[in-house]
């Protein structure tokens, strides 16, 4: 599983235009700031993608760069831990564990980047784990239209798992974090903004957010003095 992981990374660590037929992560650079793409099927990420995405983080981590911005996929960011791979394992319980506590050292990961700004670019929907894992950068900009889901009621709780129980009041407040958990409603985009659990909601045409979101990463990785001030 090891060596099979490491190939993978290996084709994987590449700019865009080197990208495989099916890769499923890949980043580029392009001055100061990379991008990591990461548009996993249906948003489901499994214990072997997580692993893959986090290998990938670090590498972009040791590069030149100020800025790193997780664009996840168009259609789907993220949806958390891949249930369908839990469903179908020989063990469900274990893989279920294998799968929670890797998106946990992929978020750890990015919550303790701390010499460099790190984005959300949200251009799809996020669930669960995902629409948690988007909350663990700096900064998180979303297209509008994009729907968030966060919370885990109908999954047994799971108490503390993708850092929610820090991350998730961090941004909105605890009375707001119980109740976005509790009432398990769909969250638009606009009112992702007005709680507080994103930054900026950016244009709906999926072109026009990618740019936005180049000209913003672009203007936050040339602000050397709010760039000093944070990693401070």
């Amino acid at each position: 599983m090891l060596s099979k992981t490491i190939k993978h990374i290996e084709s994987t660590i590449q700019n865009r235009d080197g990208q495989l037929p099916c890769q499923e992560v890949w980043y580029e650079q392009e001055g100061d700031v990379a991008y990591i793409y990461s548009p996993f099927h249906n948003g489901g990420m499994s214990t072997e993608q997580c692993h893959i995405l986090l290998s990938v983080y670090q590498h972009v981590a040791t590069l030149p760069v100020k800025v790193i911005v997780l664009m996840g996929g168009d259609e789907c960011w993220s949806n958390g831990i891949h249930l369908n791979h839990i469903e179908v394992a020989d063990s469900p319980a274990d893989e279920s564990w294998l799968n929670i506590n890797a998106i946990d050292d992929l978020i750890y990961q990015i919550i303790t980047t701390l010499d460099k700004l790190t984005i959300s670019a949200v251009a799809g929907n996020a669930g669960a784990g995902g629409a948690i894992m988007a909350l663990a950068a700096d900064k998180v900009f979303v297209r509008e239209g994009v729907i968030f889901n966060p919370h885990y009621k109908n999954m047994g709780d799971l108490y503390g798992s993708e850092y929610w129980t820090y991350l998730l009041p961090k941004r909105v407040g605890q009375e707001m974090a119980t109740s976005l958990t509790e009432q398990r409603l769909p969250i638009s985009a606009k009112k992702a903004w007005h709680i507080g659990l994103c930054d900026k909601v950016l244009d709906k045409n999926h072109k026009i957010f990618a740019a936005q979101v180049r000209h913003l990463a672009n203007a936050n990785a040339g602000d050397n003095e709010a760039l000093q001030k944070m990693f401070k």
